[in-house]
């Protein structure tokens, strides 16, 4: 069995998102932290909680890592100590490359966390600021860089997304690339863009401020070449979707779903 927690806020909506968020306010992260750990003590006692354990945790977006790090700490901790986890549950805390601090690493892996998803969505600068992504090239290997150093025995994952506006099959495979030459962590994502009605992404689209995105036959053409790089580089396949490198890459809560 799995949990998933949603936590609805970012410091700005990337245009491809189709998520519930909203932007935060003074007060929110602590407010809407206390309100989850009411709620979690509230059902902690119904049979559909403890009847059987729960083998996968995710903490969704929005994003987690958008709470200040005592309170991702104190979450954490309540879904440690109010549900029946399993010795070996996984426990996934999607992050933010732009707000994921050394503060809040810290706290998550004191907190108890064992797996961190880092939605990059692409290396390439233009690509990746122009839907809403913050850091540059640069900046996100840094961080991932940082992260591996401070993390021992936690899964690192990414998502990288494949169709975006002017994301051409050379610039997919510098993607790919990047991920499998330039970085160490334990597995990845290969998502497929999806457009959503009325997204802002669709709106830019519409209005001409953006490059239409990839069609349905360079999207296949584009899956085909991630599947080829990411076996040719010996990375497991564990779903349609999601590979992992290291064995601590489980992907258990994907898996469930």
């Amino acid at each position: 069995r799995a949990v998933y927690i949603h936590v609805p806020f970012c410091l700005k909506q990337c245009l491809y998102c189709g998520f519930f968020m909203s932007t935060l306010r003074r007060g929110d992260r602590s407010c809407y932290t206390d309100a989850l750990l009411k709620e979690m003590e509230q059902v902690s006692g119904l049979s559909a909680v403890t009847s059987h354990p729960i083998h996968a945790v995710y903490m969704g977006c929005g994003t987690p890592t958008a709470l200040d790090a005592g309170d991702l700490k104190r979450l954490i901790e309540a879904v440690r100590r109010l549900f029946p986890l399993a010795d070996d549950c996984e426990i996934t805390v999607e992050a933010r490359a732009a707000d994921f601090e050394e503060e809040k690493v810290q706290a998550g892996v004191a907190g108890g966390a064992n797996r961190f998803s880092i939605g990059v969505q692409s290396f390439h600068t233009k690509v990746r600021q122009q839907v809403g992504r913050i850091l540059n090239r640069t900046e996100v290997l840094e961080m991932l860089t940082t992260l591996t150093d401070l993390v021992d025995n936690s899964a690192i994952v990414i998502d990288l997304m494949y169709g975006l506006p002017d994301q051409t099959m050379t610039i997919w495979e510098d993607d790919l690339r990047t991920l499998i030459e330039e970085t160490s962590i334990d597995g990845a994502d290969l998502y497929q863009l999806n457009v959503f009605k009325d997204s802002l992404l669709s709106r830019a689209v519409h209005k001409g401020t953006l490059s239409p995105p990839a069609d349905i036959s360079c999207q296949a053409a584009m899956f085909l070449r991630g599947r080829e790089m990411m076996t040719t580089a010996h990375f497991r396949r564990l779903s349609m979707s999601h590979w992992g490198r290291t064995s601590r890459e489980r992907n258990l809560y994907n898996t469930f779903i």
